[in-house]
């Protein structure tokens, strides 16, 4: 007996979305697909932003699923949503198995189906394009929604293949510990790097005069400066 069948419900989650350098994601859609039912979640930008919680379980008997998980809290946590009880990231359980190897495609989603021998996800760089400027029409959405489905419907065919060499309750327990990191790497990105912005524009005012204090300090005994300042 598998430990995966102890489990009520596996949801598998993907967001598209569009993540300007330095700034959170812009939310443009989900899709959600609930293994054990097939129960299907298809929810648009608009949908999504007068929600404060998932339109599916994140309780103790639900699993959720990703691949690369940590961009899927990001959306989460920017969209206000709690933190799922359980939460089981397949990069990082095909990473623990396949660490390293060299593999032909990779170790992305790509990458994983190809090793598992599932057939792949057609890569668009149209709803990319779609995803980063916001869909324009609804038909955009419709078809920028689909293209959501179609990582998470892969995402279903793999977790019998990702979650194969976890064989005892302990070791579902493990995988689930691993997944909570992404939450954790979410949290990271969301809040930012605290800066003290006073001192950091204090240092980058004497960035010039501290530099040329070093050389005239070392230079005498080491010569390891030109004229012009550098090594």
């Amino acid at each position: 007996m598998s430990p995966l069948d102890a489990v009520r419900e596996f949801v598998s989650v993907d967001f598209e979305f569009s993540s300007p350098s330095g700034h959170r994601p812009i939310v443009r859609c989900l899709a959600a697909r609930e293994h054990r039912s097939g129960r299907r979640f298809l929810m648009s930008q608009d949908e999504l932003v007068r929600m404060k919680t998932p339109p599916f379980g994140i309780g103790p008997q639900t699993v959720v699923v990703g691949y690369f998980l940590s961009a899927e809290m990001a959306c989460f946590q920017q969209l206000g949503w709690p933190q799922p009880a359980n939460q089981l990231d397949f990069f990082v359980e095909f990473r623990n198995q396949v660490n390293g190897h060299t593999l032909p495609r990779g170790f992305g989603l790509q990458g994983c189906l190809h090793y598992f021998g599932e057939p792949l996800v057609e890569e668009k760089e149209h709803w990319r394009e779609v995803a980063i400027r916001g869909p324009e029409t609804a038909a955009e959405l419709r078809g920028l929604m689909n293209y959501c489905m179609e990582d998470v419907d892969a995402c279903v065919r793999l977790l019998p293949k990702v979650c194969a060499y976890l064989h005892t309750h302990d070791d579902l327990l493990r995988a689930l510990l691993r997944g909570r990191y992404a939450w954790a790497v979410a949290s990271m990105q969301h809040g930012g790097i605290p800066i003290d912005i006073p001192l950091y524009t204090w240092v980058n005012s004497r960035v010039e005069a501290v530099g040329k204090e070093v050389r005239e300090s070392l230079n005498p005994k080491y010569g390891v400066f030109r004229a012009d300042g550098s090594v």
